[in-house]
């Protein structure tokens, strides 16, 4: 269990509904309001939160979700959120991987925080993104490569250039504090593209022969299945 002195106290609610639980919790760190998934593939996910007013976390919100869940890995709302890092969970950054070329942005990935997906995949548009980068859009960010990809410490995590622009400099620390509870850290990523390639991002764990990986991956395809903790708009104040 990760250890933080100086987490407050987690409120949190259960709702029950027809057939079903529904946890409703609020994340302390961000006072940020969540509920307990469902699972689908990424390009359904957008039309069944929005059913409920809820949209998928991004990157810097899923790694503030399950560090708070791993402070009390048998509480309430912690336990079954703990549970569900043992499948794979969207967050909402897209990755526009982009090949060696005489452009001045090139050989690296532009991170976009809550791109615009629909039935064919990410509308990661390159010369608009380039042109936020220019414009220090901070919901948009390039990493050259060069950045270390596959297993590593989760003190590498943290320094890692990739992990610091996907989740920010406090994410990556959080990000760093949990991976340090798995035997493996991995990052699925890229460290050469040939051609302009889209990808999605997710969290994820595996166990396999006594050996616990925590997956970063910047690599899923929209088909691929996975969850999301569906999260509100609104805040609760502190």
């Amino acid at each position: 269990m990760i250890k933080d002195k100086g987490l407050e106290t987690v409120n949190k609610r259960i709702i029950l509904s027809e057939g079903r639980k529904e946890i409703i919790f609020i994340v302390p760190i961000t006072r940020e309001i969540y509920v307990c998934p469902d699972t689908y593939p990424y390009n359904e996910f957008e039309d069944k939160l929005n059913e409920k007013d809820l949209k998928i976390p991004t990157s810097p919100q899923t790694i503030s979700l399950f560090y708070s869940a791993f402070q009390n890995i048998k509480g309430e709302w912690e336990f079954p959120v703990s549970q569900n890092l043992s499948y794979l969970n969207w967050e909402s950054t897209g990755n526009l991987y982009l090949p060696k070329s005489n452009e001045e942005v090139n050989n690296g990935v532009i991170l976009e925080i809550n791109p615009l997906v629909d039935g064919r995949g990410l509308k990661m548009n390159k010369s608009k993104l380039i042109k936020r980068l220019q414009d220090n859009d901070p919901l948009v960010r390039f990493v050259p490569f060069g950045f270390k990809i596959g297993d590593q410490s989760w003190k590498e995590l943290e320094k890692n250039p990739y992990v610091q622009a996907r989740y920010g400099e406090e994410g990556a620390e959080r990000m760093a504090k949990l991976a340090s509870s798995y035997s493996t850290p991995r990052l699925n990523s890229f460290n050469s593209i040939s051609k302009e390639t889209r990808k999605l991002s997710g969290l994820s764990s595996t166990h396999w022969f006594g050996t616990s990986y925590l997956n970063l991956s910047g690599n899923l395809s929209k088909l691929d299945k996975g969850y999301a903790h569906g999260i509100q708009s609104k805040k609760i104040a502190s």
